[in-house]
């Protein structure tokens, strides 16, 4: 299994929390595809043939969209999968963290302290995005040829089960976007590794 996030948006510019909500990539973020899709041709030797699953959320079908024009492969082939969209940040979703941590400064640094199971008000935490995934990886992992175009939240946490992380260093995981991780024989590998 192959796994990357999506390209910058203008809220991940902004330094936004995400969630849910959506906004478009920027120019960057389109750029960060079209690589990943070049590395993945160089990289992998089934490239054109794999079977893309995406997050519905706007940002990640479009990288998987692009990713997929890259690779030859018909755009209308991405595959949406609920499962696989970013934790919800609740009343978070559109704030910053500045404007978080004044809005809610208790609870912000509750979270700060266990990022693992406090939950924003209304949204997951990641505890929660790890119940939802958990099923779906065990079902998807040895799936051969499938690049999963996820999240930076998901990805973490993806990383994190197949791994077997403990809970703590899961939610410190880098969450990268311009590169693609390969899940193979209980690894994980960072292309390109730098």
């Amino acid at each position: 299994m192959l796994l990357t996030r999506h390209g910058e948006t203008i809220y991940n510019r902004a330094g936004i929390m995400q969630g849910i909500l959506d906004t478009p990539l920027t120019r960057q973020g389109i750029l960060q595809a079209e690589t990943v899709g070049r590395r993945l041709l160089q990289g992998h030797p089934k490239a054109r043939r794999l079977k893309i699953v995406a997050s519905p959320l706007p940002r990640a079908h479009q990288t998987a969209s692009v990713i997929a024009e890259v690779l030859g492969i018909d755009s209308v082939d991405v595959h949406l999968d609920e499962a696989i969209a970013e934790v919800d940040w609740g009343d978070w979703n559109g704030l910053s963290r500045p404007q978080i941590a004044e809005r809610d400064p208790e609870l912000w640094l509750a979270r700060q302290n266990d990022k693992w199971s406090v939950r924003p008000p209304n949204g997951e935490s990641y505890r929660d995005l790890a119940d939802r995934l958990a099923n779906w990886l065990s079902n998807h992992q040895d799936i051969d040829g499938l690049l999963v175009v996820a999240h930076g939240a998901v990805s973490r946490v993806l990383r994190g089960l197949y791994l077997d992380l403990p809970k703590p260093e899961i939610v410190t995981l880098e969450e990268p976007q311009g590169v693609y991780f390969k899940f193979a024989d209980g690894k994980v590998t960072r292309h390109p590794n730098c």
